[in-house]
């Protein structure tokens, strides 16, 4: 949708119907003064730049209106780049109740991608490794014969192990549902300009610390819990720590 909103012109002039229509409504003059051009002098011999743009509805379409279809364009491919390299790794583990009818060379494939993302190298050598390919298979072939065919959803099937008792007999089963469980559904770049960190760390704080950072922030955000806590016991014990007083 936003490819087309690019590439014909029919989407901005509805755009811009739309914002006249409103300016009538909040009755605001709906004009677009033109800038004056600027002379800029210019050297024998040197290449002619680009002419400017003239048509203040011109100008507003190329340096706005596409620019801001551009950067929309961009931010949607990483994230779905993302989410489609986190589906390649962990999406056959949304219904394990299928994979009992799986090959056991195709389930061992899959836990062999797990593994891989999940281990950590040094200088190409491997210095940690979350889960065990061989073992996860094994697991999720016995765990998939336990499961209810209701048993669907990657919560469900941490509930039921949970309940059941069963963690200790999966554990890289119930490590790769955490995993899976906690990963967030997307990402907040698009909402740093509204940052609790632009108001913590301001130019007067430049050399702030990364835990006293994150204390701070965690106090900003949770403000109304914070609010309740009584800070006396805390107070005090800091009074007791910094006190230059020698008991005499």
């Amino acid at each position: 949708m936003l490819r087309r909103y690019r590439e014909s012109d029919t989407f901005f002039s509805s755009a811009v119907d739309a914002a006249t229509n409103l300016c009538e409504q909040l009755d605001i003059p709906a004009e677009m003064p033109a800038e004056r051009r600027r002379r800029v002098p210019r050297q024998f011999g040197y290449e002619d730049g680009d002419d400017p743009i003239v048509d203040a509805l011109h100008k507003l379409k190329v340096q706005f209106f596409f620019h801001a279809i551009d950067v929309a364009l961009v931010s949607l491919g990483e994230r779905f780049d993302m989410l489609s390299m986190y589906s390649d790794i962990f999406a056959f583990l949304y219904n394990i109740s299928l994979l009992k009818h799986w090959e056991n060379q195709k389930l061992l494939e899959h836990c062999t991608v797990v593994s891989t993302a999940l281990t950590a190298h040094v200088e190409g050598e491997v210095v940690m490794m979350d889960i065990e390919k061989t073992e996860l298979a094994e697991e999720l072939r016995s765990l998939s014969h336990l499961l209810s065919p209701e048993c669907r959803r990657v919560l469900d099937v941490m509930d039921y192990i949970l309940k059941s008792g069963l963690a200790e007999i999966f554990p890289n089963v119930v490590l790769a549902l955490r995993i899976i469980l906690s990963m967030p559904v997307s990402v907040a770049s698009g909402e740093r300009s509204f940052s609790k960190l632009k108001l913590i760390k301001s130019y007067l704080r430049s050399t702030i610390a990364q835990e006293r950072l994150c204390g701070l922030s965690m106090i900003s955000i949770e403000h109304e819990l914070s609010a309740e806590l009584d800070y006396s016991p805390l107070i005090d014990a800091f009074a007791r720590r910094k006190v230059r007083r020698v008991p005499l």
